[in-house]
């Protein structure tokens, strides 16, 4: 039974979102490795501390605004949800992927 549709051009936005959601929690996993190296390096300069506090801050923000964007325009559980149940292809573009319970 169907449950719902999405549209080919919202899996594809959706789907690029969330790659890059992914891309920006690696680079905030590696900027706070960083901060932390530099942190503890008692030879860094106020410079280098300064910079590595303004890369974290820069992947905090990053993160926080693509994981604002997904919530803004997808339930992301409906989104998950109707991907893993794709019942069948439309070839109308417009129509899209219909999901199935």
């Amino acid at each position: 039974m169907s449950i719902g549709i999405l549209s080919i051009k919202d899996v594809e936005r959706y789907d690029d979102l969330v790659e890059r959601e992914d891309s920006a929690k690696a680079e905030l996993k590696s900027a706070e490795q960083h901060m932390m190296n530099v942190l503890d390096n008692r030879a860094s300069s106020p410079a280098d501390r300064s910079a590595a506090i303004e890369r974290h801050d820069q992947a905090i923000d990053s993160l926080n605004h693509i994981t604002a964007e997904i919530d803004h325009y997808y339930n992301r559980d409906a989104m998950e949800a109707c991907k893993r149940s794709i019942c069948k292809h439309s070839l109308d573009v417009d129509l899209g992927f219909e999901c199935c319970d």
